[in-house]
This record gives structure tokens, sequence and C-alpha cells, in this order.
């Protein structure tokens, strides 16, 4: 019967169990005293003694103080510490590593794992200058200290899954440690909270072909941090890595970036190698789809060939709970802000159109507040919305009009504006003055230099009185910059109630053109006493 495996970790024990029988099969310790106590452990064969494999699963009764007493005896044969490459202790209650194995100088794999191992040791792994593989998964290691592989430059492999670890001393892994050869580090399935910049400094020098490739994943990573102080400019060169931090905890890019301390000119440098050499895997963590990773999010639209968010889907807000990053319009990351937003309003950032939203809608407010949330950056403006407020029957000057792209006070029953608020909003991008109050405006209002692209003032009470007359010229030269100007209609005298003002004529506002029909009617025909014959009655 074939078995076919199913899942990784099926693989992983089936590649173990096949190394296990493959190497068995020259596993030798020939002209040796074997220790009674290792009897049971230690598989051999009739070879050369390049190898030795102790494994104790399903050996009841093992000791660790007496297994590593009987190792130490074990391997301290002058012959076969020279002549031992491969060692594996595996499966066995040892807490610590044995002393003896420090002392194999042509070491190439050591494997030790399934074991009970809390540290690993000082200054041992440094004297096995030709080590390659070593994997110490499923023991119980906490941290990794500093000199821990240094100059160890031929090793390739480091596998250090499935342990406690959470912490790694700052230099463990960088340029003093001389791992010029290190392609593959795997950490997943432990207890990390950060990661330094090590990954991108070992990355450094190497080739699309041969890039440093480091497994984080299954931790508790939230951020990273940069102990060594380590900084990157663009003369350093790309960096070719592949980290792989699934099922983190990561809820931004830019926390991971602010604890790396990267500079914005240091993050355009290193961005650029984003794409092909320098790659994260970020599936499967509590991303927050706000407006703080818009850079990224922007980034990824502008070259959608980069995976960056390949399966990252929002965690947070709850409307975009599980939706894939790539397929959400830029406008819906939004960041809400608390500090200076007015009381019963709602504030929120959108750096899609550049615009700080302030939404005081229907709360009653009596005037426009004094104070805004700080914007975010200079080009940022304000998209203010305090419409169907039905108290606030003056507008009055406020700073922040200033840098306003759209005002809405439509609803409300401003009766009257401001000087100083007028010459203000004549420069806002868009404003809605519409279905409030507004009779009349001052005509020095009219000397005001309008550069608004839009300003609704229908569904207001106009009066066009006589005196009145200088708003039809000044309604219809600023025809282009009103919405809806045809709809603007006259309120009071009764007689001009509904009628358009850019489309009535101008002496409308102090002739009765009825009467004035009336009056040449009269003229040629036989009128009542009802008629003024002697002129034209004024409105």
């Amino acid at each position: 019967m074939v078995v076919i495996p199913r899942t990784r970790n099926d693989l992983y024990t089936m590649w173990l169990v096949v190394s296990t029988l493959v190497l068995a099969s020259v596993t030798v310790v020939s002209g040796l005293d074997i220790p009674s106590g290792l009897s049971s452990c230690l598989n051999s064969s009739e070879a050369l003694n390049t190898t030795v494999i102790i494994d104790c699963a399903g050996v009841q009764g093992v000791q660790p103080r007496l297994l590593r007493e009987d190792l130490d005896s074990l391997l301290s044969d002058v012959e076969l510490r020279q002549s031992l490459r491969s060692l594996y202790i595996r499966n066995t209650p040892l807490e610590q590593v044995p002393a003896s194995v420090c002392r194999l100088p042509n070491l190439v794999r050591l494997n030790l794992d399934h074991n009970r191992l809390a540290r690993l040791p000082d200054n041992c792994f440094g004297r096995m200058p030709g080590l390659r593989k070593l994997s110490v998964c499923f023991n119980n290691i906490t941290a990794l200290q500093n000199g821990l592989f240094d100059g160890l430059r031929n090793l390739k492999t480091i596998r250090l899954s499935c342990n406690q670890i959470s912490a790694i001393a700052p230099e463990v892994f960088t340029e003093k440690a001389n791992l010029v050869h290190l392609t593959s580090v795997y950490l997943n399935h432990n207890r990390l909270t950060t990661l330094g910049p090590w990954p991108a400094i070992l990355g450094i020098g190497r080739s699309p072909n041969r890039p440093l490739n480091v497994s984080v994943s299954h931790n508790l990573i939230a951020n990273l941090s940069n102990g060594v102080g380590w900084r990157y400019n663009c003369t350093m060169g790309p960096s070719f890595g592949r980290v792989d931090f699934s099922h983190n905890r990561l809820t931004h890019l830019s926390d991971m970036l602010d604890g790396l301390g990267l500079s914005d000119e240091e993050f355009q440098c290193l961005s650029g190698y984003l794409s092909t050499n320098l790659q994260f895997k970020l599936a499967h963590n509590r991303f927050v789809c706000d407006c703080r990773d818009f850079r990224f999010y922007k980034y990824a639209r502008l070259f959608p060939h980069v995976s960056l968010f390949y399966r990252v889907y929002c965690f947070e807000p709850f409307d975009l709970y599980g939706s894939p990053i790539v397929r959400i319009p830029l406008i819906q990351f939004i960041c809400a802000l608390v500090e200076g937003c007015p009381r019963g309003c709602r504030c929120s950032y959108r750096p899609a159109n550049a615009t700080v939203h302030v939404n005081c809608r229907s709360i009653n407010l009596t005037t426009m507040p004094e104070r805004l949330p700080p914007l975010p950056k200079g080009y940022v403006r304000y998209k203010l919305d305090f419409s169907d407020n039905r108290q606030i029957r003056r507008l009055e000057h406020r700073s922040y009009l200033e840098v306003t792209s759209i005002l809405d006070v439509r609803g409300c029953s401003v009766a009257e504006i401001d000087p100083d608020a007028w010459r203000a909003l004549v420069h806002v991008g868009w404003v809605f003055l519409n279905d409030n109050s507004l009779t009349k405006l001052p005509r020095e209002y009219s000397l005001a230099n309008i550069t608004s692209r839009q300003i609704s003032l229908a569904g207001n009470p106009w009066d066009c009185s006589c005196e009145r007359s200088w708003m039809h010229d000044w309604f219809n030269s600023m025809a282009s910059h009103l919405s809806h100007p045809s709809s603007i209609f006259c309120e009071s005298p009764p007689r001009l109630r509904g009628v358009s003002i850019l489309w009535m004529y101008k002496d409308q506002f102090c002739v009765d053109r009825v009467q004035v029909a009336q009056f040449f009617s009269c003229l040629f025909e036989t009128c009542g006493p009802r008629v003024n014959r002697g002129g034209i009655h004024r409105a």
C-alpha cells in the first residue's frame, strides 16, 4: 500500500522516516565500546564511522543524566571525533547539549530534534567550522544569544521550528556572524513578538538564484525592531530574501517600518527592491485596513505584479472583514480622527482624495465649530458637512475655511454671512448654501473675486426688491460658478415669487411689467378709472 502525504506535517514526518532509514544503513561505531545505556537508542551497521544516530523513540526509562554521560563516553573516542560527519540525537529527555557534542570539529550535520533542550550552549557550534546543517526543532528553547553561530561560514540551513523562542539577541544574525552561505532559517511555530532587520541585512550581496529564505510563520510578531541600529541607503545595493510572516499578529506594515526606524528616504531605497528581490508573505495576519498603510496599498495598485498583499485579507474594520486588500477601492481606506473632532461629530482622514471629513450633520449645532482635527499633511483639505442644523442662522469666519475644499451648510437657517466668512467662502471649492434663509447679500459682496468651482444658492427666499436690482447682473456674471443658476428664484415681492433671477429682465426688479402692459393698452383703448394714465407704478 502506498501512503500519500496530505499535509506539510505528513511530508516532514515521511522525510524523517526515510532519512532515518537511509542513514541507519550507513551508521557505525565499529571497534568502540558502546555504553549499555545507549544500546537501546543507538543505530549501527558495518561501515565507516561517519554517522551516529541516537533515537530513543519508544524506549522507556531513559535518564537524562545517564544518557548525557553515556554520550560523552561514546564521543570521547579520538578516532570517532575526527571521522564523524553527521550526528543525530532525537527523541530523548536531554535538557542540555552534552559537552562532548561541542568537541566534534568535522561535523557537517547536527540534528537535535525532539528533545527537551531549554538552551543552546555558548561557544559550541563555532568549534564546527564545517557545519552545514543544524536542526534543533521540537525542543523548549526560549532565546537565542549573541555569538551562537559566529564564524559558521559554511552553514546553509538552521532549523529551530517548534520551540518556545521569544527573543533573538540583536547580533545573532548580522554581518558579525559571517554567515555568508546561509540560505534558510526556520523559526516558525515559536513565540516571537518582534523581528530585527537581519533578513534584509543578510540578504545584501546575495543573488536572485541564492536568496535568504526566512520562515517566522505561526509566531506572535506584531512589529519589527532594530536593536543593532541598522540603517539602509541606496548605495548598499539590493537585498535578496524571502520572509514568511504568515500566521502572525501584524496589523500594519507602517508599524513594521516604524520599528525599524527607517526614514522615508531609506524606505524609498529599500522599497525599490520589493517587487522581485525582497519579498514578504503576509497571509493570515490581523490587518487593520485603514489609512495608515495607504502608501503600501497605493504601491500595490501601481505595481500589480508585486505579490505583497497576495491572499491578504482585512481583519478590521467590520465592514471590510474578509475582503482581499488588493480588491478594495483606495477611497475606502480611512482613519477615524478623535483628537480635535467636535463633540457629536465624526471625523476621518481619507488619503485617496487628500481630505479630512468632518461630519456634523443634524446634531443641533448653533454655529460652526471653532476647531477641527489638525490636517495630517500640508496638501490635505477639509470636507465639512454641517448640513441640517436648523439652529445655525449666521455663518461666521473660521480659520479652517482657508483650507477647506467642500463646505456643506444646506438645510440650515442661515440668513446672514459674516463679511470675513464670505471672503473665505468664495475661494472654497464647493459651497452648498442652498435651502437656507438667505434673502439678501450686501452689495459689496459682489466685489469679491470668486474662484469657487460651484456655489449653490438655490432654495433661498431671495428678496428681489428694486434696491437689489444689482443682483441680476451679479448672478449672471458668476453663473459659471453657480450650481443650477436658473433655479435661484425670487420670493418677494409677491409679483415676482417663483421667477428665476437669471431669466428675468433687470428692470423687473423695479417695474411691474403687467402694469406696463395695462398702461399702454389703455393708451389705445377705453380704460376704466382704475388705470392711472399719468404713469406706471414702481414696484
